[in-house]
């Protein structure tokens, strides 16, 4: 096998694993009479988000897994990830404007 068939097994694992996480989370919140959510967007893979592939590998490649992991980031932060450019970060962008959420640049009113 190759090391890139082996990594497709492994991420499609890891998103099996976060979806059953987040059904046993609500299961469990319906047991115990919650409604709010267990899981917030930022425990959220990217890999169950709206984002092209090119951008989610390269976010990937470069250790960050979550939505949690990128909302922090500045985009001065975001360009200096190799394959992450202009598109990409229009990608990053409004994806994270599904959630409400901004980068720190967008929220101080710094960049529009």
């Amino acid at each position: 096998m190759t090391d890139y068939f082996l990594e497709c097994i492994y991420n499609v694992l890891v998103s099996i694993a976060d979806s059953l996480e987040k059904i046993a989370g609500k299961t469990e919140q319906k047991a115990e009479g919650k409604t709010e959510d267990k899981f917030s967007i930022d425990n959220e893979s990217l890999y169950n988000v709206n984002i092209c592939r090119k951008t989610r590998n390269a976010l990937l490649r470069n250790g960050l897994k979550t939505v949690g992991d990128i909302r922090h980031l500045s985009i001065k932060q975001l360009l200096k990830i190799r394959n992450v450019g202009s598109s990409a970060i229009n990608d990053i962008i409004s994806m994270l404007a599904e959630y409400g959420i901004e980068l720190p640049e967008y929220a101080k009113g710094g960049r529009k």
